[in-house]
C-alpha cells in the first residue's frame, strides 16, 4: 500500500519536474525524448550548474542570489534533480544566469526555458526559473464492508517548507469531504514512509444530502479501520477522539434520516443552508412519525385551550375543577427544514391535565384553564402527511386509548 502511494507521488513529481524544466522547443531537439537524469556541478563558490544529461546544456544558478534556499535545503541536494524537485516542492523561484543555451548548433533563448509553466502564454523575466504548480494525485476511498460507499478525491500537493514530509489536500476545492494526507518524502531519514490521513466534513460545501451521508460513512470507515485507499486497507493510527467520534455518529444519523425523509416527503433538502436548532428536532419528529410510524414524546407545557361549549358540556362544569383529564388536540403544522417548506398534520395527546377553571368567551367557546403546577407534563405526538390521514385517525374512537396503552418502548423519546 505504502509503496504504491509513494510510487504515485514520485511519478507525479518526476513528471512535473521534467515538464517544468524542458519546454517544447527543447523537446524538439531531443526528438521528443527527455534526458534520463539531471546532474549538477559546482562552478565556484557562487555558481551551481544544473546539467541536462547527455547534452552540453546547463542552467547556471547564482547561489548568492538564492542563499536562503541553499542554506535551508543544501543537505538534501545530491544531484540537479533534487534542486529542481525541492524548488518545486517549496515553490521557490530560482535566479539563474542570463545566457543562451545551445544544443546541436541550435540556439535557444532562455526565455523559452524559463517560461512560466503554469501558463504557457506568459513569459517570466529572463533569469528567473518559475516552478510549475504542484502535482496532484487521485485516491479512491471506499469502505471494505460496502464498496458502494466510495469517493474519488483529487488531492494537490501543498507547498512544503519541511521537504521531509509533505501534505496533499483538496481543501481549496468545493467538496463536502476535505481530505488531508501527510506523507514522508524521499528526503525523510526514515526506512518506512509514514502516511496519515485526516477527513473533515464541510457541510456548507454540500450540494446534496446524499453526498453528506457518503462523506460521513467514509469518515466512519476511517475511524473504524475499514477504509480502503485504491483498494488497499489503510490503518488509522491517529487515535480516536471520543467527542469527535460521537459527533460523526450524530452527523451520520441526522443526514441518514434526512435522506430517507426526502423520499417520504418528495422533497430535496439543501444541507448547506443555515440551520436553526429547532429544525433538528423537526427532523426527529418527522422521522419517528412518517418513517418509523411511532408516536413521540415531547415536553409540552399548556396553560389553556379553547373549546366549544356544545361539544364539551360534560366537562365544562364546577365538579371538573381540580380533576385530571386527558385532552386530544389536532391541527396543522408548518415547518421549514433545510430550505424546504413542509406542511404536516398533528395529533397531540395530554394524558393528565388538572383543570383550574373556565373562562367564558364572547362566542360559543370557552377557555379551559389548567393548573400550572400540574402542567409540566409530557405530550404524545403523531404527525401525518395529509389532512385525510389525520381525519381518519380522529374519527377512530379507539385511537386515543390505543396510543395511551402503548408500552414506553413503543414511543420515541428525544
Amino acid at each position: 500500500m505504502l509503496n504504491m502511494l509513494i510510487k504515485q507521488l514520485k511519478d507525479s513529481i518526476e513528471k512535473g519536474t521534467a515538464e517544468s524544466v524542458i519546454p517544447k522547443e527543447l523537446l524538439e531537439v531531443f526528438n521528443d525524448e527527455l534526458p534520463k537524469g539531471i546532474g549538477y556541478r559546482a562552478i565556484d563558490s557562487e555558481h551551481l550548474a544544473i546539467d541536462f544529461c547527455k547534452t552540453e546544456n546547463t542552467i547556471t544558478i547564482f547561489q548568492n542570489e538564492n542563499r536562503a534556499f541553499f542554506d535551508k535545503y543544501n543537505k538534501y541536494f545530491k544531484n540537479g534533480e533534487d534542486i529542481l524537485k525541492i524548488a518545486r516542492m517549496t515553490q521557490t523561484p530560482l535566479n539563474v544566469q542570463n545566457t543562451k543555451t545551445v544544443y546541436k548548433d541550435k540556439e535557444i533563448d532562455l526565455k523559452y526555458i524559463f517560461r512560466n509553466i503554469c501558463n504557457d502564454n506568459i513569459v517570466k523575466p529572463i533569469g528567473v526559473l518559475e516552478p510549475k504548480s504542484l502535482p496532484e494525485i487521485c485516491l479512491k476511498l471506499s469502505d471494505s464492508q460496502d464498496e458502494s460507499i466510495s469517493a474519488d478525491v483529487h488531492l494537490q500537493m501543498q507547498r512544503c517548507d519541511n521537504v521531509e514530509r509533505c501534505t496533499y489536500s483538496n481543501s481549496d476545492k468545493n467538496e463536502v469531504m476535505c481530505v488531508n494526507m501527510e506523507i514522508d518524502t524521499e528526503y525523510a531519514n526514515v526506512e518506512l514512509y509514514n502516511i496519515s490521513l485526516h477527513i473533515y466534513i464541510g457541510i456548507k460545501k454540500a450540494k446534496s444530502v446524499k453526498e453528506v451521508v457518503n462523506a460521513y460513512k467514509l469518515y466512519e470507515a476511517l475511524i473504524n479501520n475499514r477504509l480502503l485507499i485504491n483498494g488497499k486497507p489503510f490503518i488509522y493510527t491517529n487515535g480516536v477522539d471520543e467527542d469527535k467520534f460521537k459527533g460523526v455518529q450524530l452527523g451520520l444519523d441526522l443526514y441518514k434520516k434526512l435522506e430517507i425523509l426526502e423520499e417520504a416527503l418528495s422533497v430535496q433538502f439543501i444541507p448547506s443552508i443555515e440551520t436553526e436548532v429547532e429544525e433538528l428536532y423537526y427532523v426527529n419528529w418527522l422521522y419517528s412519525s412518517l418513517v418509523e410510524k411511532k408516536p413521540f414524546i415531547e415536553k409540552a407545557a399548556i396553560n389553556n385551550i379553547v373549546a366549544t361549549k356544545s361539544d364539551n358540556r360534560d366537562l365544562i362544569k364546577e365538579e371538573s375543577k381540580g380533576q385530571l383529564f386527558a385532552f386530544c388536540l389536532n391541527g396543522k403544522l408548518e415547518l421549514t427544514i433545510f430550505g424546504q417548506d413542509i406542511t404536516v398534520y398533528y395529533i397531540r395527546i395530554h394524558d393528565k391535565l388538572k383543570i383550574k377553571g373556565f373562562e367564558p368567551m364572547d362566542n360559543e367557546e370557552v377557555k379551559i384553564l389548567f393548573d400550572d403546577d400540574e402542567n409540566k407534563n409530557q405530550a404524545v405526538y403523531m404527525l401525518y402527511r395529509t389532512e385525510q390521514e389525520l381525519d381518519d385517525v380522529v374519527s377512530d374512537d379507539n385511537f386515543i386509548g390505543e396510543i395511551m396503552s402503548l408500552d414506553k418502548n413503543d414511543y420515541t423519546t428525544f
